[in-house]
């Protein structure tokens, strides 16, 4: 096992006991001091890549039915600013 970075716990105690993962390093499982277990699923590159891809297609999808929206109402067009925070975050 080797460090690829950080993992944000929801635990309200942060202090770990134990980390462990199975055999194939798919799933760390981390055990907390206040006698919690954390099962983290690593992804794949290819499943991040396709689950970043589709955050970006739903967020232009908003973005477009909002532009739509305002313009049934009679509205002026959004600006690209609020998709390109959006997909900003998304990165």
């Amino acid at each position: 096992m080797h460090a690829l970075g950080g993992l944000a716990r929801y635990a309200p105690d942060k202090r770990v006991v134990t980390v462990t993962s199975d055999r194939a390093g798919r799933y760390v499982a981390v055990h907390g001091a206040d006698r919690t277990v954390e099962v983290y699923v690593l992804r794949t590159p290819g499943e991040v890549r396709r689950r970043i891809q589709r955050r970006v297609k739903r967020i232009r999808e908003k973005a477009s039915k909002r532009a739509e929206a305002a313009s049934a109402a009679g509205e002026e067009d959004l600006d690209d600013e609020d998709e390109d925070d959006e997909l900003a975050a998304a990165w």
